[in-house]
């Protein structure tokens, strides 16, 4: 499943939270930072970067030197790796295709970061070549025709978007009832 969000410690938490949630229910979960312009798995999980997907990508390192245990269970991590000076071609390649075979072969849940969908292409291009997207807005950046903008790429694309998650939003008094007195 990939994921089109910007980068800030708040969303590196959700990603986090997501894994984990996974991860409880038994499932052997793989989180691939697949943000090979501005990568930020490393630093949320607390591990070094020097081979990951990049590394892997151009030959340079195995899967099984690339995949680290995080410290939290069944959540393992597939950094960025050092950063290439083709993203996107890299992302699209007959090898990152391999990649994500062989990752579903070892996983039971296979999550990719990837940089926001309409800056780049990079999110665009892995998008047909994963089971589902699901697509992440922060409601207070978003407009609403960049929201309708990023759907009509993942259709132009003929990518399976699963979900909208909208993010930030601020809470208003209809919730009052939940909030402890």
């Amino acid at each position: 499943m990939a994921t089109a969000v910007s980068e800030t410690k708040a969303d590196g938490e959700r990603k986090k939270a997501l894994a984990l949630a996974i991860a409880q229910s038994r499932r052997k979960v793989v989180v691939v930072d697949s943000d090979l312009r501005l990568p930020a798995l490393h630093t949320l999980f607390n591990l070094p970067n020097e081979i990951g997907l990049s590394t892997v990508l151009k030959q340079g390192a195995t899967l099984d030197e690339a995949i680290q245990t995080s410290h939290l269970p069944r959540i393992h991590v597939l950094t960025s790796g050092p950063l290439p000076s083709n993203p996107a071609e890299l992302l699209g390649s007959s090898q990152m295709t391999a990649v994500l075979w062989e990752l579903a072969q070892r996983f039971d849940v296979v999550l990719l970061d990837t940089p926001a969908l309409l800056p780049v292409a990079d999110a665009a291009v892995l998008a047909p070549a994963v089971d589902g997207v699901m697509l992440v807005v922060g409601r207070a950046q978003a407009r609403k025709q960049d929201v309708q903008a990023a759907c009509q790429q993942l259709a132009d694309v003929k990518a399976r978007v699963v979900g909208l998650v909208v993010n930030r939003s601020q809470q208003n008094g209809s919730h009052r009832y939940y909030i402890k007195r």
